[in-house]
């Protein structure tokens, strides 16, 4: 496969090919023919011709006009121009971002990226020989935010929630779409910036609702001290008889003013709160709380966040599978977080699988060779904007056979 692939040759030859939106419709009749898909959908017989300058296919048997594009993915479109030049980079092994074929193809990019999302879907729904990865494996490009995103969170934020439900579950599953899989996840450790403490995650087996009685809200009270205490740097249980306040002090070292910032844990583990909140609920003056929090900043055990706000630093969950994880599978996972970088800059969890698609569709070019992608879009069915935003990736994520891919350098 070649190293570097000039756009600008490619989109010439493109344009050397297919000069007008005619010749567009041209190659589609004409691929279409070739894979035996102009049967008319009346009488069932081969006898469908394209009228000239149209999309319109005439039976000279039955005399019945249908469309060319009805019932593919072509379904529905204005101009068959875009969608070639997508079709046409692709199957020269170049995945383009939506930015870009809106500068090749002269549309707006949100049509662009609808485009191209359409096709990574057809091609997602092809991933038969595949192996499945814990999505979290993905956690450093997810850069962009999505309908699924938390509302004033981080992107990763959408993976953390979805790896807090599957923890406390065992399944994670959306109410609206369609394609989110219920299966086991094998994600629940959370490990600490320092190796040799480990935070084992509680897992919650009754629903969440009002609380039965005292007795369990003040277990579950407990349960939060105890994981505040762990957080702040201890991993040792909550010694019979102490108080919440001397395992914290103890945890935080006895170099550290401790008092302080026990009152600030207290306030921090309900959530993110101002600076001014935090002087409220202490009791202590911006001055006096100035240190305190720069310690357990510079700890790791607080950070900062936008709008003057602190809140606990939770460890990021770790593949608990991630020693079993063939080397060859680590390669590969490396190699397509550096395309994801590399073309795109960073995605969201919500479209990760269609991001995979479109990596093995580049690489892998024995399966998906010239004149593959263009039949494969006229067997596909119609892809409606509403199966674009109800689809969320699910846990367990499809990747290519690595004996599929050819390795580009």
């Amino acid at each position: 496969m070649k190293t570097e692939i000039d756009v600008d040759c490619l989109m010439v030859e493109f344009n050397n090919n297919f000069k007008t939106e005619d010749e567009c419709l041209a190659e589609i009749y004409r691929a279409a023919k070739e894979a035996g898909l102009l049967r008319c959908r009346y009488c069932r017989k081969a006898h469908a011709r394209r009228i000239s300058g149209s999309r319109w296919l005439k039976c000279s048997n039955c005399k019945i006009l249908t469309s060319l594009t009805a019932r593919t993915l072509f379904h529905g479109i204005r101009l068959a121009r875009p969608w070639l030049v997508a079709i046409w980079f692709m199957e020269h092994g170049v995945v383009l971002s939506s930015v870009q074929l809106h500068k090749l193809a002269g549309i707006a990019q949100s049509s662009a990226l609808n485009i191209l999302r359409k096709i990574t879907t057809a091609i997602r729904e092809n991933m038969k020989n595949s192996v499945e990865a814990p999505s979290e494996l993905f956690y450093e490009v997810l850069c962009r935010r999505s309908r699924e995103t938390p509302a004033r969170k981080h992107p990763q934020a959408e993976q953390d929630e979805v790896n807090d439900v599957n923890s406390t579950t065992g399944q994670f599953t959306r109410s609206e779409g369609k394609d989110v899989k219920s299966k086991p996840f094998y994600a629940s450790d959370y490990t600490n910036n320092l190796e040799s403490n480990r935070l084992q995650l509680q897992v919650q087996t009754e629903p969440t609702g009002p609380f039965k009685s005292l007795v369990e809200l003040e277990s579950l009270n407990q349960d939060r001290h105890t994981e505040l205490a762990r957080v702040a740097g201890s991993l040792e249980p909550l010694p019979s008889g102490k108080t919440t306040e001397e395992h914290l002090a103890r945890a935080a070292g006895p170099s550290l003013p401790t008092d302080p910032q026990t009152k600030i844990l207290e306030c921090l583990s309900h959530g993110a709160v101002t600076e001014d909140v935090l002087c409220d609920r202490t009791g202590l003056g911006a001055g006096d709380l100035a240190a305190p929090l720069l310690f357990l900043e510079l700890a790791g055990t607080i950070e900062s966040q936008p709008g003057n706000k602190f809140v606990l630093c939770i460890p990021k969950l770790q593949c608990q599978r991630a020693n079993e994880i063939p080397d060859r599978l680590k390669l590969l996972i490396t190699g397509i977080s550096a395309f994801i970088r590399l073309k795109f800059h960073g995605i969201s969890r919500k479209y990760l699988q269609n991001y995979l698609a479109a990596y093995w569709c580049q690489v892998a070019r024995t399966t998906w060779c010239e004149g593959s992608i263009m039949k494969l879009c006229l067997l596909f069915h119609p892809v409606s904007y509403r199966d674009i935003l109800e689809y969320v990736s699910p846990i367990n994520i499809k990747i290519a056979n690595a004996i599929e891919i050819e390795p580009c350098v």
